[in-house]
């Protein structure tokens, strides 16, 4: 397994309720092992399997969401 993180700055990600939302879609997705979120800096951070699941793929699951994506780091993680 090859691990890495993404982390997205979202444009006004929502209440509460729309964080637990997209935590709980984008856990859901195969490959994910964990997402966190940080109401207070707009920010979804993502660890994934990149086996299972990628960047493009979150990405884009957020913006079915209807979230608009400022801006996005990723890093890979070596083991």
């Amino acid at each position: 397994m090859s691990k890495a993180s993404i982390y997205f700055s979202l444009k006004h990600p929502g209440d509460k309720h729309d964080c637990a939302e997209i935590k709980q879609r984008l856990d859901s997705i195969p490959g994910v092992l964990s997402v966190s979120i940080s109401r207070d800096h707009d920010r979804v951070s993502v660890d994934y399997d990149t086996t299972g699941t990628g960047p493009d793929r979150l990405r884009s699951k957020l913006g079915d969401y209807g979230y608009a994506i400022a801006s996005e780091h990723w890093q890979e993680h070596t083991m």
